[in-house]
Order: C-alpha cells, then structure tokens, then sequence
C-alpha cells in the first residue's frame, strides 16, 4: 500500500462503513476491498464491519467493528450471521452511507459490485457438469442452496435507487441487463496495482535470483517456456481448458511449454486430467500463497482463459511484473488490453486449437513477447491503487455534496 498522505479530511457526521465478511492481503477479492478501503481512509473516516482485518494498522482514521462467529464453516452459516448482526447494528443508521461489497450487508445505499452471481449460473449452463461439481451429492446440495441464496439476495438487494460502483464495464453491463440499474446510478472504477512492488524480476539483482531459484525448485529447466496460472484451480478460471491448450502445444511439438497453476481448489480432478492427456510432465501444481510475486517471476506468460472474471487482478498484476499476458475477453481487466499492442485476447468459448494459435507467437517470437511486456508494465504504472483511490474519493465528495 502507498504511504500516501492526505491533510484536508472531509468533514462527515459519521463514518462510511464499509461491509464486508474478511478483510486481508492474500486473496484477490480482499486484498483489492484492503487497498480502496485504505485509499478512502485518506480523507473519510471508515468503519470496517468484519470478522477480522490483517495487514495495516498505519491508517488516519479507521475502526474495526468486529463480529464474532462460531461457524466459519459451511460458509452460508457464516454469511447469515454476519447478514443478522451487520442488519441489527445498522438498521437505524440513517446519517451515513453503507458501502457492501456485494450482498456482504442487508443494510446499504452504496454497493461495491465485484462479482454477479446471476451472470455466472448462465455461463455454468455452458459448461459441462463435471467440470464444477462434485461427485458428492450432499456437497452438490449444498453448492446448489448456496448458489440459490446468492442469486436471491442479489434480486432483493441491487435495487435501482442505490448506487453501485462496478469494477469494469463486463459488471456495469450485467447491473443493466439482469436489475435494470439506471446507468446513471453505475460508477466504474477498476482496480490498481502497486506497481513499485510488482516490478519485472529484470530490474534488480535479487529478483533475478529469485526467479532462478524458484524455476529451479519447481523443476523448470532453463530452456522451458511457463504458462502461469495464478487463482482457483477450477472450471470457472478456465484451468481444464488451459490443460487441453498444453496438450495441443505438446502434439504439435512444443514439449518444452509447462504450466504452472498456483492455486486452490479442485488440484486431485486437475491432476487426473493431466494424466488422461499425458500431461502430467507438464504441470506443476502449487498451493494458494500469500506472495505470488515470486511464482510472476518464474513465469514466462500469464495464461488466463478464464470463463468469468470480473476484473482479474493477476492480470494487472502479472503486466506489472513484466509478463505477456494472454487471457480471455470474458476477463474484466481485458478491457485495459489492446490486441497484440500490450497483451493478446481470445474468445473464452474458442476452441482450444485456436487459443494455442493464440500463444505461438510468444513461443517463436522473443521480441514480439519482449514488446508486450514492455507496453503491459506501462499500462500497470498507469493503473495505480492511488488513481483508483481518487476515483472513489470523488465518487464520495459527489454523494455528500448531493447529500448536504
């Protein structure tokens, strides 16, 4: 996080509070809800309402209103309690605004959109079964009540008269098409990154090292091009399709191309697939990490082929760390992304024979994959945390001058 900071506060009759279930610097979704609820922090007073926060402790004006719970598992037990008690604390709150991240909170007049679970159950219809079921019919239930109870809060949440900060224009589309949301109640803002710590492993001596040591205890060999992956290991990410798109390189005599899938979730379905296409020399699973910028070092290209994303912040991320990026136009962060100029763009439900086309071009041509480094890290030095930041700061002076 920058140690931006700002001296004229706007001057609030209380705190915006800002709703959401965790709060850290691990996971995508959180670690981007950390950075812009610390980038409002520079002139608001905001109240966190969570189970628990990590990370930073150096902010101007912020209060942690912790909530407690005895059940973290199964997950929907979770979000009742926090949709029950979050409701009971706020229900009388009229003097300030409530900013959900998502269906986080009951109780809102601004909702930080990130994710669209009415235009996922569409997508899921597309795809096969196996792909993101279980083989347990009880887990299966369960995702298919969880799924239910999503898609109902949205209908009785995201209503017209609030206002929505979506993060690409893919979500401010999906507010329109599935709630009827007056465009003019949608803001987008996309999501930054920290360009100065996601820098390219070229430009210092350590992070060259770094990346050695890493391809060397994955077992990468010097002359190996990696594909990284860096998310959930399941359908959705588009990881089985990624597995056919390797298989299709090796046939067609790129056996030197490796996938590396740094992540979590369905690793044992992943790996039986590897093996039934012989594969499985090629891949190189790891568990989620609190630090993937190493795993950006040792990579040679981003490869996201993603089904639904609503941004994608390994994208900005990977660009920001020197890597050619090529991913699916299903991703939200592709639309910072201008075909073959700073990175390469495909259509998620291509065929993989033409995804692989799509890669080649990397493969045989190092100058070419030298160019769209090049140009994706200049689009990450752009996209700063600091001019998301000041894109929510001005969509909150806008509301409390409306308001006064």
């Amino acid at each position: 996080m920058a140690n931006c900071c700002y001296t004229a506060r706007v001057k609030t009759e209380s705190p915006i509070a800002i709703m959401i279930h965790d709060l850290n610097p691990w996971a995508g979704q959180d670690r981007s809800a950390l950075e812009i609820a610390w980038q409002l922090n520079q002139e608001f007073p905001i109240e966190i309402h969570a189970f628990s926060i990590e990370g930073y402790n150096d902010w101007p004006a912020m209060k942690h209103i912790k909530y407690q719970t005895k059940f973290h598992k199964p997950v929907l037990f979770k979000y009742l309690n926090y949709h029950f008690n979050s409701w009971k604390r706020l229900k009388n709150r009229n003097n300030s605004f409530v900013q959900s991240t998502g269906t986080a909170s009951m109780v809102s007049s601004i909702i930080q959109v990130h994710f669209v679970h009415h235009a996922w159950q569409r997508v899921t219809h597309r795809l096969p079964p196996s792909r993101f079921k279980s083989t347990s019919l009880l887990k299966n239930t369960y995702q298919s009540i969880l799924d239910l109870y999503r898609c109902q809060l949205e209908k009785y949440l995201y209503q017209p008269e609030k206002k929505y900060i979506a993060i690409s224009h893919l979500i401010k589309k999906e507010l329109m098409e599935f709630f009827a949301i007056p465009e003019e109640n949608i803001e987008v803002i996309y999501h930054g990154v920290d360009s100065q710590y996601f820098h390219p492993w070229t430009e210092d001596d350590s992070a060259s090292k770094m990346r050695d040591q890493k391809r060397r205890q994955l077992g990468i060999e010097k002359e190996d091009f990696v594909l990284l992956h860096v998310g959930q290991l399941n359908a959705r990410k588009g990881l089985y399709k990624s597995l056919k798109v390797l298989s299709f390189l090796k046939k067609n005599g790129f056996k030197n191309v490796k996938l590396l899938a740094v992540g979590d979730g369905q690793s044992e379905k992943i790996q039986q697939m590897a093996e039934e296409l012989k594969i499985s020399k090629q891949l190189i699973l790891v568990p989620h990490s609190k630090d993937v910028r190493e795993y950006y070092w040792a990579g040679d290209c981003l490869f996201f082929p993603t089904y639904y994303e609503p941004f994608g912040l390994a994208i900005l991320e990977a660009m920001a760390c020197g890597l050619p990026v090529v991913t699916s136009e299903a991703a939200g962060a592709s639309e910072l992304i201008n075909e073959s100029e700073n990175g390469l763009l495909f259509d998620a439900w291509a065929k993989p024979s033409e995804i692989a086309n799509c890669i080649l071009p990397l493969l045989r041509d190092p100058t070419f994959a030298k160019q769209l480094s090049w140009r994706g890290r200049q689009t990450a030095e752009r996209q700063t945390w600091q001019l998301a930041g000041e894109k929510y700061r001005q969509f909150y002076k806008k509301l409390y001058q409306n308001k006064s």
